[in-house]
């Protein structure tokens, strides 16, 4: 689970502390952990789309200074 969230604040460039902070704000009833483990489900489920597989081939692209360059995947 640490590993997952380590990652998608890598991904979004936010602090471990900011993306608990949102997740605690935006929960319903249940406790933080389960929070956090539906928004790293629903994070990576979100990501597992065409739409959200362009979206992170940008992402990287711009990162890395490649904007607009294929990756050699797709």
């Amino acid at each position: 689970m640490w590993d997952a969230l380590t990652e998608i604040c890598t991904r979004e460039g936010r602090s471990l502390h900011d993306i608990c902070a949102q997740v605690d704000k935006e929960r319903d009833q249940s406790g933080l952990t389960a929070g956090v483990r539906v928004y790293i489900l629903n994070y990576f489920r979100d990501a597992a789309t065409e739409e959200g597989h362009a979206l992170a081939l940008q992402r990287r692209n711009h990162n890395s200074g490649n904007s607009g360059k294929s990756d050699g995947h797709g």
